[in-house]
């Protein structure tokens, strides 16, 4: 028979919640969404999509785990590591629903091939074996952060051991989450505040002396920004930097983008810049508008040095369309790095952290870049009043002599 439970599991003692609600026409595929997927010939509006793809990912295994353990935590002895294979869980209908739920707000549908929903369906109103081992702590006093849960594939003593480990850390009121992971080659995070209602995930390949890094924030709009818009709806920033050898020289190239978008479609600007010791440095600013089955309706560009935007195709939204604004900033805080009186400018990519990131990339909390006259921070972390420190983010080196103010916006 056909079930007709739809109700979600509702998490009461971890975060409730691990992302902001994300716009339809920023997700990669799914009911009435399938046209999203691989139809952009654009410069940033693909890379944005694929960042959400990234950012599901790593949310959904994130839920899981955040699901299993809140059902498990009356069982579970705080700083113990409980070992793959040596605990069971009950999986449950309304567990069921959740995944699918979170799934289907980044643009997935039930059933969808390689979805936690569709791998863990079977189990339903099983006593399973998780393929995880866990350990739980409740006294943590780093960052603002008070309960840590360690996920990995084994436990060595009471140490979470294996080829991935996964952190989840959150504050005492389960409003402020941090993820992070770490395996061979990859790393990085993803955030969300309930409070301030934003997301961010940031994530780091390696191979090599090259290396490519994402950062991508999402943030529902205010009241204002809400006007004219439908459904879902967020501002977002997008990041995006490849350094790579060429010729025995590093060469860097950036996309940096921030817009608007809602269920019906969205708008961003976008500029990408090329550093060569090479072929010197170039910058490109581009413009594009979308709608809800992600196709391209406007792209514009400018080219280094001019003051001319030639549109390639479509029409530029008006001053009275709903994503004209004219601030996309999804940023929450105001940072400031400081050598004395005088701001830091050293050239580099860079991250705020709360202790050495080398091992612990959960440590993370934020992420610089300076190039000449052009700098941005963004700033993810549960407490702006602990103490920061900045590492290099290539090469984790710790930056001496540097004060770093966070304050709300």
């Amino acid at each position: 028979t056909e079930n007709t439970n739809t109700n979600k599991y509702t998490r009461s003692n971890t975060p409730a919640k691990s992302s902001v609600s994300v716009p339809a026409s920023l997700s990669a595929g799914g009911a009435n969404r399938t046209a999203n997927a691989g139809s952009s010939n654009g410069i940033f509006y693909s890379e944005l999509k694929m960042g959400v793809e990234q950012m599901k990912m790593s949310v959904s295994n994130a839920d899981l785990n955040l699901i299993m353990i809140d059902a498990r935590y009356d069982d579970t002895e705080m700083g113990t590591c409980y070992n793959q294979g040596a605990w069971t869980l009950t999986f449950s209908q309304e567990m069921y629903n959740a995944l699918v739920a979170m799934e289907e707000d980044f643009g997935g549908e039930e059933g969808e091939s390689n979805s936690m929903s569709s791998q863990f369906k079977q189990y339903i109103g099983q006593t399973m074996t998780p393929p995880i081992s866990y350990k739980l702590v409740d006294n943590l006093s780093t960052g603002g952060y008070k309960y840590e849960l360690k996920v990995g594939e084994g436990c060595s003593g009471n140490t979470v051991t294996g080829s991935y480990i996964d952190t989840l850390r959150w504050d005492d009121n389960k409003t402020k989450l941090q993820t992070a992971f770490k395996s061979e080659g990859v790393d990085g995070s993803f955030s969300y505040d309930d409070v301030k209602k934003k997301s961010t995930v940031n994530i780091n390949f390696s191979m090599g002396s090259d290396n490519f890094t994402s950062l991508m924030n999402l943030a529902e709009c205010s009241t204002s920004q809400k006007e004219g818009m439908s459904g879902d709806w967020a501002v977002f920033g997008f990041t995006q930097k490849y350094s790579f050898t060429y010729n025995s020289s590093k060469e860097t190239a950036m996309i940096k983008a921030k817009g608007k978008a809602d269920d019906s479609g969205g708008y961003g600007e976008a500029s990408m810049s090329f550093n060569s010791s090479s072929f010197g440095n170039m910058k490109m600013q581009y413009k594009e508008k979308w709608n809800s089955a992600g196709s391209l309706t406007y792209v514009a560009f400018k080219d280094n040095g001019s003051s001319t935007w030639q549109t390639m195709s479509g029409t530029a939204p008006g001053s009275d369309d709903a994503y004209a604004e004219s601030d996309y900033d999804a940023q929450g805080y105001n940072v400031s790095v400081k050598v004395g009186s005088d701001n830091f400018s050293s050239s580099g990519s860079y991250h705020i952290t709360l202790e050495d990131p080398s091992s612990k990339p959960e440590a993370i909390v934020g992420y610089g870049e300076i190039r000449g006259s052009e700098t941005f921070w963004d700033y993810w972390g549960a407490d702006n009043s602990s103490t920061h420190y900045l590492y290099g983010a290539d090469n984790n080196s710790q930056i001496s002599g540097v004060t770093i103010t966070i304050t709300p916006k």
